[in-house]
């Protein structure tokens, strides 16, 4: 691990100021009060000597709709699901053919010598696996408590499920809280940030409370507009959106409030004095709770806007950052992207939303300096897996796309550590969740929602438990419709029962993380109602080293 310290983003004030765009650092206003001071000492923090600690991130990378793992991660060859996934999947099975000439076949097998592949669009994931620099959790859900295989009907009705256990809504809401049995409160990450943002409570503190209890930005940032993965309890840790290409700034005060605010100073015309009016507005102090409380969140989403834009700009530029040239985080995503594809993208901006939402991502993490955060939690989607009809048609695309994306995380990342002295490979994990997974009998042109998925975990950290190639997690299920896995009862079409929970797979990530093992069981409940450890080597979880 190279010792971590920040790197001298080279900006004078006057400089930060221009460059966020942001009157409230002027001569009045919010800019003038303490805090923002302080923000930008922050943006500059190299001529303080600061050490923050060792970095790390989390990217939840959501693929909304329920994607149909069952064709991302195929039996092939000689393994004894592939009969049944011929027969019972027919005109929507992936032929070995296909796999073949794609390339996609997993050099690394899990126990029992089994062979697998990742679906034809997914040869830059593959090659991953294969690199050990990305892992397979199979046969992964929602679970309050555990249900064994081969569990009777009277049982399984008599066992605490997940409410609603195929609706979109309520399973998407429960992937995030992972406390199935109960309204949604919370989500995972957001109560590991309300962990990390509190004080310590003993001396020494115990290992994870604290962690990021002088954050002067968010820890929670979405590039995918609100998620309840990161709901902290009670709101008290705001989630912050940005957009594709960076902060969210007011409206109509022209493009990076270039209408308003010129050489770090408010201009005298109507936008400049509207502007100068608004933050001084905002920086009143009120006696009503609910009018205080209003203009806190305007004035902490006027501070992480600017910290924001002083993060985006020093990924962006070679003077200020660590990068060669200027933009380059957006050449690799542009080579990257298109080298999947094989289309010709010349501009980062006509790249497609989701793709632009993991490059916003890698920039916040470039100039993660400015956030002032040893922790930081980052969640982007992408949509269209609701494939009830034409999933041939359909699928490959969405899996493309899936494979490019995280392709091109996985080489930005790659950039970052080459360039920034600071930055290792293993500082920062993806991790990937769905809704659910889909039906193993298809519908008349698609698959209908299930249970049970198989998920994938990118980056350093990855690789770092997987030295020499990686495997398959968790277990596997029994391919069979009314099989080992399956629900029991009539007419169920193949929806397999989890094997490993989402309390199970997100601790392990936790650990990673800084939870302690004393706080695991605050962030995740349901770990004691009787689920193996995932921290057990015979519950095979171990996809992540927890050094």
């Amino acid at each position: 691990m190279k010792p971590f310290h920040i790197h001298s983003p080279k900006w004078s004030r006057r400089k930060f100021l221009t460059r966020t765009g942001s009157a409230g650092f002027g001569v009045t206003g919010l800019a003038s009060t303490l805090t923002n001071l302080n923000l930008i000492q922050n943006a500059s923090a190299a001529s303080t000597g600061m050490n923050m600690g060792e970095y790390k991130a989390l990217v939840c990378f959501f693929l909304g709709g329920g994607c149909d793992t069952n064709n991302l991660l195929i039996p092939i060859g000689s393994h004894p699901g592939r009969p049944n996934y011929e027969a019972d999947r027919r005109f929507v099975a992936v032929s070995e053919e296909d796999i073949s000439n794609a390339g996609t076949e997993l050099n690394a097998p899990s126990a029992g010598n089994q062979q697998y592949a990742l679906h034809p669009s997914c040869q830059a994931m593959a090659q991953m696996f294969n690199d050990g620099e990305l892992a397979m959790v199979a046969n992964c859900g929602t679970l309050a408590v555990p249900i064994p295989e081969n569990v009777s009907l009277n049982d399984y009705n008599a066992t605490i499920k997940p409410i609603q256990l195929f609706s979109h809504s309520d399973q998407v809401n429960e992937w995030f809280s992972s406390i199935p049995q109960n309204p949604f409160v919370s989500g995972w990450a957001g109560r590991v940030a309300s962990l990390f943002r509190s004080a310590p409570y003993s001396d020494p503190a115990p290992a994870g409370q604290g962690i990021n209890k002088d954050s002067v930005a968010s820890m929670l940032i979405t590039a995918a507009g609100s998620t309840d993965l990161l709901v902290s309890p009670g709101g008290t840790i705001p989630q912050y959106a940005v957009s594709r290409t960076g902060a969210i700034s007011l409206f109509g005060y022209g493009s990076n409030y270039s209408s308003a605010v010129q050489n770090g100073a408010y201009t005298n015309n109507s936008a400049g004095r509207r502007l100068r009016a608004f933050e001084s507005v905002i920086n009143y102090e009120h006696e009503h709770i609910i009018e205080q409380g209003y203009s806190d969140v305007l004035k902490s989403a006027r501070e992480n806007e600017a910290l924001i834009g002083a993060a985006t700009n020093i990924a962006d530029s070679a003077a200020d950052g660590p990068f060669p040239t200027d933009n380059y985080l957006e050449t690799v995503f542009l080579d990257t992207y298109n080298s999947r594809i094989g289309s010709n993208f010349t501009n980062a901006t006509d790249l497609p939303a989701d793709v632009q939402e993991m490059l916003i991502t890698c920039k916040l993490i470039a100039g993660r300096d400015c956030l002032g955060n040893t922790r930081q939690v980052f969640f982007m989607n992408k949509g269209g897996f609701d494939n009830h009809a034409d999933i041939n048609a359909l699928l490959p695309g969405l899996l493309s796309d899936v494979d490019a994306i995280v392709a091109c995380f996985n080489e930005a990342m790659k950039a970052l550590a080459q360039y920034d002295s600071a930055f290792d490979y293993n500082m920062v994990t993806m991790f990937q969740a769905s809704d659910f997974n889909r039906t193993w009998t298809p519908n008349t042109s698609g698959t209908d929602h299930a249970w049970g998925t198989h998920v994938f975990i990118a980056g350093g950290a990855v690789a770092e438990a997987n030295t020499g190639g990686s495997k398959i997690y968790g277990k596997f299920p029994e391919l069979a419709i009314q099989g080992a896995n399956d629900i029991p009862g009539n007419n169920n079409r193949g929806r397999w029962i989890p094997q490993i929970s989402t309390d199970q797979y997100y601790s392990r990530l936790a650990k990673w993380f800084g939870v302690s093992t004393a706080d695991l069981e605050s962030i995740f409940p349901n770990l004691a109602n009787g689920f193996s450890s995932p921290f057990d080597p015979a519950t095979n979880l171990d996809f992540i080293g927890l050094t």
